[in-house]
C-alpha cells in the first residue's frame, strides 16, 4: 500500500521509536483505527476500479486492516495464516477459494502437530 509523504514520515518516526517491527504495527494500528489521516495514498484508475473505488486502507476491501492485523498479532508471537478471506458488499467470497484455503489452513494445522 503506497504511503504518501506525510505517511511515509510518520512510519520512519515511529520505527526510530519502537523499532522497525513494532514501528510497523504501532503506524498501522493508528491508520486503520482512524488516528492517522491521510498517510496512505487513495487508489485511483484499475486499482480502484478492482478494489471497490478510491479509497484508503480505513475502507475498500479490508485487505490493508488485515494486513495491519497480522503484523500486530506476529509482533505479538501469535501465528498467523498467510491467507485471508474477505468479503464486502461489493464482493462475495469466492467458494472455491473458499475451500481452497480452509483445505490449506487445515493442512497447516495438522502438520504442526
Amino acid at each position: 500500500m503506497p504511503l504518501t509523504t506525510k505517511g511515509k514520515k510518520l512510519k520512519s518516526k515511529f520505527r526510530e521509536q519502537y523499532g522497525k517491527k513494532k514501528g510497523d504495527s504501532v503506524f498501522y494500528a493508528m491508520e486503520n483505527s482512524g488516528k492517522l489521516k491521510k498517510v496512505v495514498k487513495a487508489r485511483v484508475g484499475a486499482a480502484a476500479d478492482q478494489y471497490g473505488g478510491s479509497k484508503s486502507s480505513s475502507g475498500g476491501n479490508g485487505k490493508n486492516f488485515v494486513e495491519g492485523f497480522k503484523i500486530q498479532l506476529d509482533y505479538l508471537g501469535s501465528q498467523v495464516f498467510k491467507k485471508s478471506l474477505i468479503q464486502t458488499k461489493a464482493k462475495n467470497i469466492d467458494e472455491n477459494e473458499l475451500i481452497s484455503v480452509l483445505s490449506e489452513f487445515c493442512e497447516n494445522i495438522l502438520n504442526d502437530k
